[in-house]
């Protein structure tokens, strides 16, 4: 072998670790957005949901007034569940009231 082709096969052998580089860096993109989507959202507990709404909300007095809200396409934030009566029916949720910091009687 001359000179000129062991550079054309040490190009080669670049271009081919080049390639199997992004081949093992896409992969593992690919499991981490997997992984990432699979997971789902995660929100506060119900106590600091509420805790966090009675302190940094807008004063919604009623459900209404919350769907309202949501209606309009906004959020509060990503880890406030825009159905907190439905996320926190087994963790802790009371009512509307008890949640917006209302008088529970």
């Amino acid at each position: 072998m001359n000179e000129e082709e062991d550079e054309e096969e040490g190009a080669e052998d670049d271009l081919w670790s080049s390639l199997a580089v992004r081949v093992a860096r896409m992969r593992l993109e690919e499991e981490n957005t997997r992984r990432f989507l699979k997971s789902g959202a995660t929100f506060l507990t119900y106590e600091k949901c509420k805790e966090w709404i009675q302190q940094n909300g807008y004063g919604w007095k009623s459900k209404e007034e919350w769907d309202d809200y949501i209606s309009l396409g906004e959020n509060v934030q990503w880890f406030i569940p825009s159905d907190p009566e439905g996320y926190y029916k087994n963790s802790g949720w009371i009512s509307w009231t008890d949640f917006l910091g209302g008088i529970v009687f």
